[in-house]
């Protein structure tokens, strides 16, 4: 998703970073990262056209002994370019890849919406990853509907 160029609201904020809008206000964490503004004054108009969520259905492919999902969709003012799962038995590990200058530098909630699973990826320096997980979140020969978001 991303959030109206024209008026916003709350809970449409909410709804995008996909929080409870009870209690949410301009200096939550997650809305300044979204806004790209860490301290100061903060408006409605810093969060026009913003992405803090990403929503979609992907098809999996299959490359160099892993998996992964092509996701080229806007996040926190940079692209998010792809989920994969990939190494050996007993040596796995998920990324998700960014380009440089993502607002968020805190976890994220990685969703599988058609089966149910979900991971939560921290932070890296660069990107998310978990050196760790047995690979099911992303199914093999398959289009699956996923969720990104803070966590």
């Amino acid at each position: 998703m991303t959030l109206p160029t024209g008026q916003i609201s709350m809970s449409q904020i909410a709804a995008e970073l996909g929080i409870s809008a009870t209690g949410l206000n301009l200096n939550h964490g997650w809305v300044r990262a979204l806004a790209g503004r860490p301290s100061g004054g903060i408006s409605f108009s810093d969060l026009r056209g913003q992405s803090g969520r990403i929503d979609g259905s992907y098809p999996t492919q299959v490359a160099g002994g892993g998996k992964y999902i092509s996701i080229n969709a806007p996040f926190f003012g940079a692209t998010v370019s792809r989920l994969l799962f990939a190494g050996p038995a007993g040596q796995t590990s998920y990324a998700l890849e960014v380009s440089t200058g993502c607002r968020w530098n805190g976890n994220v909630s990685v969703r599988n919406n058609t089966t149910g699973g979900s991971i939560v990826l921290p932070w890296n320096g660069s990107g998310w990853s978990l050196a760790t997980g047995d690979g099911s979140l992303i199914r093999t020969s398959t289009t699956d509907s996923f969720s990104i978001v803070p966590a």
